[in-house]
């Protein structure tokens, strides 16, 4: 009888070592799902976190944005360097607004100089995630490349144009 108390408590511990073993794995298999759609949808992921000495791109955002591995340092500068310069007002201040808990959300499509592939549209999807304890705000971001859509809004923007200066 005087074991019984010691195999019950070793029961529990079994039980939650279980438990926990059956939710490691469950947030494994979301984490797959996730990163599936995120592969699927050909997005790239970037966090961003003031003081940090560099941000996190992982390696399709650094496809998409042209920098490589030993850049990482410079991203931002590069990024805004070769952001179109019409667009990048309205970066710099979604960045600033999110960064200074103004906004939550915030989207941006803008006209982009890739060193290798030449102009190129992308389109900057970023939220604002709060930190824990002293860590402070981050910017996470999925970054997708929109070139094809938007050279096939021009296409229709110019047919349009061009149907109203004949039918003139």
């Amino acid at each position: 009888e005087e074991y019984i108390p010691r195999l019950r408590l070793l029961g529990e511990v079994l039980v939650n070592a279980l438990e926990r073993g059956r939710a490691t794995d469950r947030a494994r298999e979301q984490a797959a799902l996730v990163a599936a759609a995120v592969d699927a949808a050909e997005l790239g992921f970037s966090e961003w976190m003031p003081g940090r000495e560099r941000p996190h791109l992982d390696s399709r955002s650094r496809d998409l944005l042209g920098i490589g591995e030993e850049e990482l340092a410079k991203a931002e500068e590069l990024w805004l360097a070769r952001m179109h310069a019409e667009s990048r007002p309205a970066a710099v201040e979604s960045r600033r607004q999110l960064l200074a808990g103004n906004l939550e959300r915030a989207t941006i499509e803008y006209r982009y100089h890739h060193p290798r592939r030449g102009p190129i549209w992308l389109r900057h999807s970023s939220r604002r995630v709060e930190g824990e304890g002293e860590q402070g705000a981050r910017i996470v971001e999925a970054i997708e490349d929109v070139t094809v859509r938007r050279q096939a809004l021009e296409d229709v923007q110019r047919l349009r144009e061009r149907v109203e200066r004949e039918n003139v």
